[in-house]
Formats: structure tokens, C-alpha cells, sequence
């Protein structure tokens, strides 16, 4: 299992807030500790920010921009006899159609076929997105075919992911009961995390997908089906 977290927000915000979350559901949350590694990215306007570290994310320190509009965060810990390599840290970014993409996953598949590739888990999960958002499908429809493919032919115990751009995030809940998200929304910001981080955050409904948006200076939302 992992720990992750990330936002969308009107206005630049405070990222540490959200590493200091990070931090404290790595060392001391549910299923802790996560200690294989972290990462990050941020958006701030036109500028990309992105880490990753084989620390565990408390023995660390958060020196990226102090405030981002959007920003994800992730804190590993890897399944047995799993390497502790840079590859396997997350966010893996990709850039498709001139925009940059994070991704994180919290969970594990097993049995994947050869023909998608050798690579971690959800390095092979991150690549079936990248591959369909190259064919010209949205990020809704791309998570949507990729998460088809998985159960149909996989062993799963959570396929939960955050796909983030500097004004898109798309959250994706499929996953036993041990495998959770919680998220605050609002027209100002979009919030959302493996562990909730203030009581009147909500758990997501298992299965299905959050996709924000920021459009015209306010978050706008669509709850769906997966």
C-alpha cells in the first residue's frame, strides 16, 4: 500500500501543508509505515516541479515551490521484492498533446499480461493511460478503457489513481475495502487523500471517478460511474 494526496485549487496554496499530511499518514497512518520512497509534482502557472526520492518522505524535506495551484504527493511502500529504484517512485510524468501529466497509484495488480510490459505495476498501469491518451481519447475515457482491461484481466487488490495536469485531476476509487480515498470539494478547491484530513472530508464511492476541472477561475466537478 501507499499514501497519497493532492489538490486543485482557484489560486496558489500552501504545498508543505500537504506534505506535512503526507508525511504523518507515511510514519504514522493506516497500514505505516510507507517508507520506500516519495515524490511530487507541482503546477504554478507555466512551471513544472517534480521529485522523486528513495527516502522515506519524513526523513526528508519538501524543497519545492511554496505555493502550486495543483500538486500531488506520494509516499511508497512496495510490495515484496519489489526494487527500491528511482524508476519506481512516483509521480511517472508523461507529456501528451503538449501537456504534462502525473500519475500515482495506491494498490497492487498481479498477473499482468506480457504484452503490456515487465515494468512495476503501476508503471504498466500509467503507460495504458499515456497509450490512450495518444489516441485522442480523454482522460475520462482513457482511465475508463485502462481500468476495463485491468479487471478483466488481472488480479487486483486497488487500482486507486490521481491523473493530474496543471488544470485537470481525475481520481479513480476500484479497491477492497482496505484501499480508500476521502476528498473536500468545493468551487475553490479540490482536495484529496488516501487518509482524511479533516473530519467533514467524504470517502469516495467504491467504484468511481472525480474528475475537476478548473475552468474561468473556479473548480468545477464530475462525479461518475467506473
Amino acid at each position: 500500500m501507499c499514501r497519497m494526496i493532492g489538490y486543485l485549487a482557484d489560486k496558489d496554496i500552501n504545498v508543505s501543508l500537504y506534505f506535512e499530511a503526507l508525511k504523518f499518514q507515511a510514519e504514522h497512518g493506516k497500514h505505516s509505515p510507507h517508507k520506500d520512497g516519495w515524490g511530487y509534482a507541482t503546477y504554478k502557472d507555466e512551471e513544472f516541479n517534480f521529485k522523486k526520492s528513495l527516502k522515506p518522505v519524513w526523513e526528508d524535506t519538501y524543497n519545492g515551490p511554496e505555493k502550486a495551484k495543483t500538486a500531488v504527493l506520494h509516499a511508497r511502500q512496495a510490495s515484496p521484492s519489489t526494487p527500491l529504484v528511482y524508476q519506481n517512485a512516483h509521480p511517472f510524468i508523461f507529456q501528451v498533446n503538449g501537456e504534462i501529466w502525473s500519475f500515482v497509484h495506491n494498490g497492487s495488480i498481479k498477473n499482468i499480461p506480457e504484452e503490456w510490459g515487465k515494468e512495476l505495476d503501476s508503471k504498466v498501469y500509467a503507460n495504458l493511460i499515456e497509450e490512450e491518451l495518444k489516441k485522442g481519447e480523454s482522460p475520462i475515457e482513457s482511465v475508463k478503457k485502462v481500468a476495463e482491461k485491468i479487471r478483466n484481466k488481472c488480479e487486483i487488490t486497488a487500482i486507486n489513481a490521481f491523473l493530474v495536469t496543471s488544470d485537470q485531476f481525475l481520481a479513480v476509487r476500484h479497491s477492497d475495502e482496505s484501499h480508500m480515498l476521502f476528498y473536500h470539494a468545493d468551487e475553490s478547491i479540490f482536495e484529496i487523500s488516501t487518509e482524511a484530513v479533516k473530519e467533514n472530508w467524504i470517502e469516495m464511492k467504491n467504484p468511481s471517478m472525480i474528475f475537476a476541472q478548473r475552468k474561468e477561475g473556479k473548480i468545477e466537478f464530475q462525479f461518475l460511474e467506473l
